[in-house]
């Protein structure tokens, strides 16, 4: 991870919505500004330490252009009630036979 301590810990996590599936991506690194998150889904912006950290700024605007183009909706917040941590939440339309499946079981 470019913008987080060494080897923080990442949480994973599912659950389904009435639109399908959402899956919610979450760290312990440091948080976004809220005027940076009103960007960070644009191309070639980058938050912070664009000097530094090797990058375009493209990886967040090209999933957002494949959940998009699968009728999802992707959106970012910092961890609520921290001043550290990060959360990337993203939503797919499931559905198999009209029903939506149960949550999958993802072993890591």
């Amino acid at each position: 991870n470019k913008y987080s301590p060494e080897k923080p810990d990442i949480v994973i996590s599912t659950r389904n919505v009435p639109m399908g599936l959402e899956i919610t991506v979450q760290d312990h690194g440091q948080g976004i500004s809220k005027e940076a998150r009103k960007h960070i889904f644009d191309k070639f912006y980058r938050v912070t330490h664009a000097d530094q950290v090797m990058g375009t700024g493209l990886g967040l605007s090209i999933c957002k252009g494949i959940i998009e183009a699968h009728r999802g909706r992707i959106w970012a917040s910092n961890l609520p009630g921290s001043t550290m941590g990060f959360v990337f939440n993203f939503t797919l339309p499931l559905k198999r036979n009209g029903m939506l499946p149960k949550s999958p079981q993802i072993e890591l």
